[in-house]
């Protein structure tokens, strides 16, 4: 038995106004208490159909015609319940037909009711289906907008961005704000490695010019007073000749550590992200479903990586460039198992706050599927007991967050050598 939440039924009256068989006019018109007695009929009339259908077409099968008639007028008084008006006409003919006992032809009114019963069928399937589909919309906007609300608290307490700014945000607006945070987060590495290779060459003209492209973007996220800083040193910098290779190397390593320490805040929120066009990703979205492969070098090793950030996959990638290796990344437990059907990855890294993934649980499944590459757990649990079980189960060693690069080439290095 299905069971519909009336109050999706109640507010989704245009649509069920709109469904073709329903008489719209008579939808519209109710409100109130005779509205909510519409939808307690709806989903009395779609539950109440496949009994009455069996019920019908058992007793015409056993020429019980007396029985039969009552499932026929049963069937026609939902439908008119329901303001099925046309079907609701043809199943009073039928009735008719029943009644008319002198003229009755058994075998015509059979196939009418044969006829009736599939086209009944198709009628109810299709408003189920319709129904079913606004709820799960329905759930969806809620679950979004209580997620959305989690993530702004926690954004709240991000302490380096301005909660006076981020507290005003209608829910509107919040995802065009995540998508400046994870913009934030996604092109982070791009810039340290410009500031980076702007040090190593002494350019530091260089240098305050991506100091200066930061601050833009920290404005746009509210991180105001890193921003602040970053502003006032590019223009106590302004007109130094030479500059100041002391003082510009000393702001932008702390920029560089603060730039860190905010992105390493704003990943752990996991936040919703918008799915980028194809030709603008990269790595290649394999027939699995959930499995991105970074094909980055001609090798055949490859790293096996289960996490749900697409951003903490594709900074990843970078870090494994020129090692050697190729990264797949797996967004879900399911896939990564379908992958490892035809594929043997080198290492295997599992992320244990996926949700709706048990991490050790996860592990213990591949161990037990004959899968016996070193597998590292990504966790931020260093308690003894939670090692023990994790190692218990297969797992060789730890990245513990927030994950520094430095070690994630050391630790595939010492598994890989």
């Amino acid at each position: 038995m299905t069971t519909l939440d009336i109050s999706v039924i109640i507010e989704n009256k245009e649509s069920l106004a709109n469904f073709e068989g329903l008489n719209g006019e008579h939808i519209l018109a109710l409100i109130d208490q005779p509205l909510q007695d519409y939808a307690e009929y709806l989903e009395a009339a779609i539950n109440l159909f496949p009994i009455q259908k069996a019920k019908l077409e058992l007793s015409f099968g056993a020429k019980d015609y007396l029985q039969a008639m009552k499932w026929v007028s049963a069937i026609r008084n939902n439908l008119v319940k329901i303001f099925a008006d046309q079907r609701a006409s043809e199943w009073t003919k039928c009735f008719e037909n029943f009644n008319d006992r002198e003229n009755l032809h058994h075998e015509r009114v059979g196939a009418t009711i044969e006829y009736l019963l599939a086209d009944a069928t198709l009628f109810f399937t299709g408003l189920q289906s319709m129904l079913e589909q606004q709820e799960a919309n329905h759930l969806a906007t809620i679950a979004r907008e209580e997620t959305f609300a989690r993530h702004k608290q926690q954004i709240l307490a991000v302490c380096s961005l301005n909660a006076a700014k981020v507290m005003p945000i209608e829910d509107e607006q919040l995802g065009d704000y995540f998508t400046l945070l994870n913009d934030f987060v996604d092109g982070l590495v791009h810039q340290e490695n410009g500031i980076k290779t702007a040090l190593s060459t002494n350019n530091y003209d260089g240098v305050l010019e991506l100091v200066a492209q930061i601050a833009q973007t920290l404005s746009q996220i509210h991180a105001d007073d890193l921003a602040g800083e970053c502003t006032q040193h590019v223009q106590a910098q302004q007109g130094q000749d030479p500059p100041q290779a002391d003082k510009i190397e000393l702001f932008a390593n702390y920029l560089l550590k603060n730039l860190d320490i905010l992105a390493d805040d704003i990943i752990a929120i996991k936040l919703p992200q918008k799915a980028a066009p194809k030709d603008e990703q990269s790595g290649t979205t394999s027939a699995i479903e959930g499995i991105i492969e970074f094909n980055d070098c001609d090798c055949a090793k490859s790293i096996l990586l289960v996490n749900d950030i697409r951003i903490f996959l594709e900074n990843f990638r970078v870090a494994l460039s020129n090692t050697g290796y190729n990264l797949v990344g797996a967004t879900m437990g399911d896939a990564a198992l379908e992958y490892m059907r035809n594929n043997k990855p080198s290492l295997l890294i599992v992320d244990d706050q996926i949700p709706n993934l048990d991490a050790i649980d996860f592990v213990k499944k591949v161990r037990g599927r004959g899968y016996n590459m070193p597998t590292i757990l990504l966790t931020s649990d260093i308690t003894q007991d939670y090692m023990a079980k994790a190692m218990s189960v297969g797992v060789v060693d730890f990245l513990i967050k927030p994950v520094i690069t430095a070690k994630v080439l050391e630790k595939i290095a010492k598994h890989l050598s």
